[in-house]
């Protein structure tokens, strides 16, 4: 990773964060740095070393065979007000209302329509590997991440070809892990722990997908339109495989954020697994997808952000260590997370660290990427590399 001056380097989402915790005590300042909080947890969900040209603000990708739209403003929602399916599990129109507002006053609504439900299967692109400069056919790839006990996948969440290559892995790694007899799970960063039973129901075929977003209040806790991890939880459920509900609740990182790890009640600070707070490298990456050095960290107001996304990753390596150790000798595990968090600092070294299992970190990228002159491979062993040259 470049090392960045804290003059040259600090980002915009920063300056708002410093501005945040500069200002005068008030409840207005309560306010601001509450949202500042937000905006900096926001933009860790989409964060990503590869990806830094691409704007925090969630937006829309387009379908393949349309024009990408521009990305929204700063004003636009949250990923957790876009994507929403209807209760009978069709999606939503999309198409304008056919009165205009009562109030023509009103700011017009900037909430994306859904994606089409076949987005991902129609970004399908060819795929290899890239280990240390060496290419690795797509079969190669995959003989190679099935040798490994754990496997952190790192998505760009609203990238529809990341969840196609994600889809892949998955079907690709359950036929080798039954040829070998060796237990599979797929675990995902995007249902929080207290909802593992419902998402369990849903892999065993007891619940449909609508109870599925309801059970575990995905449109709010998770948002992303839910065509881009349909596939993924399909291809669980109809192998067969358990599906690990991996994160911590919401409510636990967004206070952390908002108002330090001391702010916690005892009932909130036993729900935290064992955390290390001072992983040098770890700091270095988190705190440079800000632009910020890691001794400036505090004075930008970004130490309880950087808390709230370690309590993320301590807690997805803690419960995939908790079915590993369950589950007993030669079991697997496949992590699906944002990029940040399959970073080798992150989830990969916390899980290795509770269960001496080594744990390979992959990054999936766009092979138009990897020639941007600050692209770094560092802190993953993989690249999952997806073709998007539009060649033979």
């Amino acid at each position: 990773m470049r090392s960045l001056s804290p003059a040259a380097g600090l980002s915009c989402l920063a300056s708002f964060v410093a501005l945040a915790c500069g200002i005068a005590d008030s409840p207005a300042k309560e306010q601001l740095a509450t949202r500042a909080a937000d905006l900096a947890v926001r933009h860790l969900q989409s964060a990503s070393p590869h990806h830094r040209q691409r704007p925090w603000q969630p937006r829309r990708f387009a379908h393949p065979h349309e024009p990408a739209s521009e990305p929204a403003d700063a004003g636009a929602p949250s990923p957790a007000d876009a994507g929403a399916e209807l209760p009978n599990g069709e999606l939503a129109d999309a198409g304008p209302p056919e009165t205009p507002p009562a109030d023509a006053s009103a700011p017009p609504d900037t909430t994306p329509p859904p994606l089409p439900r076949d987005i991902v299967a129609q970004s399908a692109l060819p795929l290899h590997g890239l280990a240390a400069g060496n290419v690795l056919s797509e079969v190669e790839l995959w003989e190679r991440l099935a040798q490994a006990p754990a496997v952190c996948l790192g998505e760009t969440h609203d990238i529809p070809s990341d969840h196609y290559a994600e889809t892949r892995a998955i079907t690709e790694l359950a036929a080798r892990a039954q040829t070998a007899g060796a237990p599979l799970a797929v675990g995902f960063e995007m249902f929080q722990r207290q909802f593992q039973t419902t998402l369990s129901a849903f892999v065993a075929g007891q619940l449909d997908e609508a109870a599925l977003l309801a059970g575990t209040e995905y449109p709010t806790r998770w948002g992303y339109d839910f065509s881009l991890y349909r596939p993924m939880l399909e291809a669980v459920r109809d192998l067969g495989l358990p599906a690990l509900a991996l994160n911590m609740r919401s409510e636990i990182t967004r206070k952390i954020a908002r108002t330090g790890l001391d702010s916690l009640e005892p009932s909130e600070r036993a729900e935290l697994p064992e955390l290390i707070l001072d992983d040098a490298e770890h700091r270095e990456f988190i705190f440079g997808l800000f632009g910020v050095l890691p001794e400036h960290a505090a004075e930008y107001g970004l130490e309880d952000v950087y808390i709230a996304q370690t309590v993320w990753d301590e807690t997805m390596a803690d419960s995939a260590a908790r079915w590993l150790a369950a589950t007993g000798a030669g079991a697997r595990i496949l992590i699906l997370a944002g990029d940040a968090h399959c970073h080798e600092s992150a989830i990969p070294r916390r899980l290795t660290r509770r269960t001496g299992l080594a744990t390979t970190s992959v990054s999936i990228v766009l092979q138009s990427e990897l020639a941007a002159p600050d692209f770094s491979a560092d802190g993953y062993d993989l690249l999952l590399v997806l073709d998007d040259s539009g060649g033979p």
